[in-house]
């Protein structure tokens, strides 16, 4: 808003466009242009995060989920130099949930395991698929990365908050409302220097 008065107050006196002032004003454009920009991708984003599709349930069976994670990202980690571990549970483990919605929550878990443990020797992240208490189904994504402060985790699913230079700050976020979608949740345990788990219950 500065910017555009500044350039209204510069117009008003045309007979003084010097090329320096000229400049001053593509400048000043310019930055108006990145600044829309990034406040449309905001809304964007804050869209996306607000207006969740509700949940087609159906069977959803470990091997599919197996095979997709495995899909998704065995190619992925042998590039960052990360070895991506499945666990799998010794007898079938059907859940209703919406595959394509869980599919986005492992995709987040796993990236965000991945980017965690860039730069760490022998680094890991296992993926398990496990019975929990009264036989519910739990998901579980760990990795021996960087691990969390307090306050990060305090924070982490706290809309548009974020660690990374390049992240958005929803995909925890986005995922805590998928599960809640589920009438599942979602938790984290994360030790410093050592490593992260995040658990999903349904």
């Amino acid at each position: 808003t500065s910017l555009c008065g500044t350039i209204k107050e510069i117009l008003a006196e045309p007979d003084d466009l010097s090329p320096a002032v000229i400049n001053d004003i593509r400048s000043s454009n310019g930055v108006i242009q990145r600044r829309v920009e990034g406040l449309l991708d905001f809304s964007e984003t804050y869209r996306t995060l607000t207006r969740s599709p509700p949940p087609n349930f159906q069977l959803v069976e470990r091997d599919e989920l197996r095979k997709d994670a495995a899909h998704l990202w065995r190619k992925e980690a042998e590039e960052r130099g990360s070895e991506l571990i499945l666990h799998l549970p010794p007898s079938p483990l059907p859940l209703q949930g919406d595959p394509h919605l869980l599919e986005q929550v492992l995709i987040n878990l796993v990236k965000n395991a991945m980017d965690a443990t860039t730069g760490i020797a022998q680094a890991q992240v296992h993926l398990h698929l496990n019975r929990g208490n009264e036989g519910r189904a739990l998901i579980q994504v760990a990795d021996n990365g960087q691990g969390m402060t307090r306050e990060q985790l305090d924070q982490i699913f706290v809309p548009f908050f974020t660690t990374k230079d390049h992240g958005s700050g929803i995909g925890l976020s986005l995922s805590r409302q998928i599960m809640r979608l589920h009438k599942g949740s979602i938790e984290v345990q994360s030790v410093e220097g050592e490593g992260t788990v995040m658990s999903l219950l349904f």
